[in-house]
């Protein structure tokens, strides 16, 4: 069937059906349809279909289907879709789906989906897929994934997974994970986890991971981990861990942890750990340990351990260990030691071992000696009266004594056994 000016003109085959001016003009294969001005010009194979003007226009593939002005319009191949204006415009690989103004406008590989306004509009490589508008925009690679506005724009690497308004937006590089608006927006490398709304924004590097509303928003680097609302979100360094809204948020380095709201929130030096709410809030040093709600909050220095709210509170010394309750609270002694099970404030006064309380031994006396078991470890006080002491004294004395008498008689003998 052909109906209007030069349609189906030259040589269209059985069951092919060409309407409008120079549809199927030459070569339409069997059931092949062509409507529209020139839709299915020239050699349109068989079962392919063209509607819309200029649609299949050009070397249209067997079972290929071309809707909307110009889609399709040259060398669609084999079982090709394109749907809109544009769509599948120049070279549209088999299998290929492309629905949308210039979707798929240019250079669509085999088995590759494009759904969208400008959806993988340039050189969208195999089995990629795009969905939304301006999704894989262009050099989008095999098997990625970008779903949503903008998502995966601009060069998205191979088996790259970006769902989200603009998520992979530019430069997401193999393996890559980006889930939630602008996540991993900006050269995201490979393997790297960006979960939730600006997550691993702007430059995470290889393997990290950031789950959270704009969790490691800004230079994650490799291998480190941001998990909860803005943690790590500035700078967190090699394989850094912060779980816990606004855990590490600033300058964390490396091997830091901070685990717990606000831990370890700013300038977490290298090798520090810090877990509970506030804790290690402020300039944790060097391989610090603060653990409890508000350990080791502000000024914890290097090589420092802080056990108990409000260990080790603030301005904790160098090589000293704050245990218990407000234990070491402020300004705790380099090379001290504090045990506090008052609950109440218990702070140093030097370098030296600092407890509180010691157990009374249970008697009559009244003075307090401290004894120290070197097989229990256990420090102790005792009781003990004035006129206890006195007669103990007398005791030692008597012995004295008697030792003395006992030297003296034996003297003469060694005398005589030396001159002998």
């Amino acid at each position: 069937m052909a109906i209007g000016s030069q349609a189906g003109y030259s040589q269209q085959e059985e069951s092919a059906v060409a309407i409008g001016t120079s549809a199927g003009q030459t070569s339409q294969s069997s059931q092949a349809v062509a409507i529209g001005s020139s839709a299915g010009l020239s050699n349109q194979e068989e079962s392919a279909v063209a509607i819309g003007t200029s649609a299949g226009k050009t070397s249209q593939s067997s079972q290929a289907v071309a809707i909307g002005s110009s889609a399709g319009l040259s060398n669609q191949e084999e079982s090709a879709v394109a749907i809109g204006t544009l769509a599948g415009q120049t070279s549209q690989s088999s299998q290929a789906v492309a629905i949308g103004s210039q979707a798929g406008y240019s250079q669509q590989e085999e088995s590759a989906v494009a759904i969208g306004s400008e959806a993988g509009r340039t050189s969208q490589s195999s089995q990629a897929v795009a969905i939304g508008s301006q999704a894989g925009y262009s050099q989008q690679e095999e098997s990625a994934v970008a779903i949503g506005s903008e998502a995966g724009r601009t060069s998205q690497s191979s088996q790259a997974v970006a769902i989200g308004s603009q998520a992979g937006y530019s430069q997401q590089e193999e393996n890559g994970v980006a889930i939630g608006n602008a996540a991993g927006q900006t050269n995201q490398s490979s393997q790297a986890v960006a979960i939730g709304f600006q997550a691993g924004k702007t430059e995470q590097e290889e393997s990290a991971v950031a789950i959270g509303n704009q969790a490691g928003y800004s230079q994650q680097k490799e291998n480190a981990v941001a998990i909860g609302s803005s943690a790590g979100l500035s700078n967190q360094q090699q394989s850094a861990v912060a779980i816990g809204s606004s855990a590490g948020l600033s300058n964390q380095q490396q091997n830091a942890v901070a685990i717990g709201t606000c831990a370890g929130n700013g300038g977490q030096v290298s090798n520090a750990v810090a877990i509970g709410n506030l804790a290690g809030f402020n300039n944790q040093e060097q391989s610090a340990v603060a653990i409890g709600y508000n350990a080791g909050m502000s000024s914890q220095n290097e090589y420092t351990i802080a056990i108990g709210k409000n260990a080790g509170q603030s301005n904790q010394g160098n090589y000293s260990i704050a245990l218990g309750h407000k234990a070491g609270c402020f300004n705790q002694h380099n090379c001290s030691i504090a045990i506090n099970a008052t609950g109440k404030q218990f702070n140093t006064n030097n370098e030296g071992f600092f407890v509180n309380p010691i157990r009374t031994k249970i008697n009559s006396r009244q003075h307090k000696i401290m004894e120290y078991d070197e097989t229990s470890g256990e420090l102790s006080k005792t009781n003990v009266s004035v006129l206890e002491l006195i007669e103990e004294i007398k005791c030692l004395k008597e012995q004295v004594e008697s030792l003395q008498k006992t030297l003296y008689l034996q003297i003469p003998l060694l005398f005589v056994l030396t001159c002998k």
